[in-house]
């Protein structure tokens, strides 16, 4: 059983394909740093491709931690554990 929900979590984790930070997101949070920066467009890309895979990681490793624990559900105190044990 642990094996079969481990599979399903993290089949979850590493199929959802949509963006998970948008080019505005990026822009506000830069101009909430500095009113006057700009972000090249090649840049918000690569930034953009940077977090999703960065999320996508750690929903992966979460989803492993959940599984370990023999839990069906993913929790925060899982994501919570990832972070701080796995990309410190």
């Amino acid at each position: 059983m642990k094996y079969q929900t481990l599979c399903y979590l993290r089949a979850l984790a590493t199929t959802h394909t949509a963006t998970m930070i948008e080019c505005t997101s990026l822009e506000r949070i830069l101009k909430s740093i500095d009113p006057s920066a700009r972000l090249d467009t090649d840049l918000k890309e690569v930034l953009r491709d940077f977090s999703d895979d960065y999320v996508n990681a750690v929903c992966k490793k979460a989803c492993e931690v959940a599984a370990h624990r023999g839990s069906k559900r993913l929790e925060v105190k899982d994501v919570r554990y990832a972070i701080e044990h796995y990309f410190k």
